[in-house]
């Protein structure tokens, strides 16, 4: 399965140059952001050792363990770039989930957006109930 968001930008390429340097920074990007995020994880292991592991396996919460001792500018930018990403990913699927309906159905564009709202309202219930993400996919 290719993300929606990923076809949609695809198709908007002016030409295939344009797509080439497109997913050449984007990936440039990923790299840079998967290489902080695993730094991130060397250095709460050399700041934190075997407590990460016992007694109980923490490790997950180690970029949260290492942001507490943050100063407030790093939180800050740290909490703007989750919900950026966050935000980015949500847009594309909407986006994607719109057009989807919108391009293989006679559904016309306002109809194609209500639908995606609607969709979006058992997402958001779901939520705010706090349950395992875990849980979720296992029960997709």
């Amino acid at each position: 399965m290719f993300h929606a968001g990923f076809w949609q930008r695809v198709w908007s390429a002016g030409s295939d140059r344009n797509m080439r340097i497109g997913v050449a920074g984007a990936n440039l990007l990923q790299i840079i952001v998967m290489l902080m995020v695993g730094v991130i994880g060397f250095i709460a292991v050399a700041r934190y050792g075997d407590n990460l592991y016992f007694p109980e396996y923490v490790a997950y919460n180690s970029m949260f363990l290492l942001l507490n001792e943050m100063a407030l500018g790093w939180r800050v930018i740290t909490i703007i770039a989750a919900v950026c990403m966050v935000c980015s990913t949500a847009d594309a699927l909407q986006n994607g989930f719109a057009a989807l309906f919108s391009s293989h159905s006679r559904v016309s564009i306002v109809a194609a957006q209500l639908i995606t709202v609607a969709v979006n309202v058992p997402a958001i219930v779901l939520a705010t109930m706090q349950l395992s993400v875990l849980s979720l996919f296992i029960l997709a």
